[in-house]
């Protein structure tokens, strides 16, 4: 995702814009659309779900790291941001997407839980 690179390098006012085009409902969006795809779409939901957990984890923490500009948290922002990913029904479609992992996956017998742990780490953080 191209906006994910701007808002990862980018000063305060990317995640600003970002918010003012509403990304999140995108983000939403897109989690809804390759949920319905199911497992044969599992990188692109992992990715996604990155996308979104550093997105929300950024306004809530600000940004420290030596390679980017600095700024601090930006609540407002996050939870403008929360209140669109919400009512484009963003954790649900997670809680169905793994739900409908699980069930697949345990009626085969095989159980991926690294990456469906590693989501609903993500799910609980947003």
């Amino acid at each position: 995702m191209c906006m994910m690179q701007l808002f990862w390098h980018g000063d305060i006012a990317v995640p600003i814009k970002l918010g003012n085009i509403q990304y999140s409902k995108q983000l939403g969006q897109s989690i809804s659309i390759c949920s319905g795809y199911n497992i044969e779409n599992d990188e692109e939901i992992h990715n996604i779900l990155f996308n979104i957990f550093n997105f929300i984890g950024i306004l809530h923490e600000g940004r420290d790291d030596r390679n980017n500009p600095k700024y601090g948290a930006l609540p407002e922002l996050r939870r403008r941001c929360d209140e669109e990913y919400e009512e484009e029904g963003g954790n649900e479609e997670i809680e169905s997407f793994l739900m409908n992992k699980r069930k697949i996956l345990n009626g085969t017998k095989i159980m991926d839980d690294g990456n469906t742990n590693k989501n609903i780490k993500i799910l609980s953080h947003i």
